[in-house]
């Protein structure tokens, strides 16, 4: 957290290439994660592999652990899960969907995963802003095939050749073969 994806910031803040090793400074990092925000980030030097995984056509799953204020209440996630339109950066009005799942719901703050197929800038953030709760905390656990599991916060670890060919087919399967956007199955509790 506190870091920004770019290479550069034009305001001065912190970049992640301040905290990566300059041996990977050619790595291009794969969609972004905004400066409140931690968890799992790709790097890569694979122009392809950056095309497929950040290409809007292709729906990749993200998942995050997100904390939110407040009590999150079985109708919140159905309006998520059938998606509502949200502003962009640019000022456009684009449609946003989530899949979300209780982790921990309570009165003063409520724990969830919250499942993205869609990559709109802050687009977590907007989607709970929109039902008026604020996000007090959002971890990226996963990204295609990807997962967090082995990696300590601010660790680098190199893919492995077999976690590669598992999300290169994970891609094509995903070309070729888009069901639904999500499945029905517990989308909602």
């Amino acid at each position: 957290g506190g870091y920004m994806t770019t290479s550069e910031d034009e305001g001065g803040r912190k970049t992640i290439y301040e905290i990566i090793p300059e041996e990977l400074d050619n790595l291009k990092p794969v969609g972004r994660l905004d400066k409140d925000s931690t968890g799992l980030l790709i790097m890569t030097n694979d122009g392809e592999l950056i095309n497929q995984l950040a290409h809007p056509s292709v729906k990749v799953t993200k998942v995050y652990v997100v904390t939110i204020n407040g009590k999150l209440l079985p109708e919140h996630g159905e309006k998520m899960y059938n998606g509502f339109e949200i502003e962009t950066d640019t000022g456009d009005k684009k449609m946003a969907y989530a899949q979300v799942l209780p982790i921990e719901i309570a009165s003063k703050q409520s724990t969830l995963q919250v499942v993205l197929q869609q990559g709109l800038n802050r687009q977590i953030r907007k989607m709970f802003a929109a039902l008026g709760f604020e996000v007090k905390s959002l971890k990226r656990i996963q990204h295609g095939t990807i997962t967090l599991e082995g990696l300590k916060r601010g660790q680098i670890k190199p893919m492995k050749p077999k976690q590669i060919k598992d999300l290169k087919n994970y891609l094509n399967k995903k070309r070729t073969y888009d069901k639904n956007r999500f499945s029905r199955k517990h989308c909602f509790w």
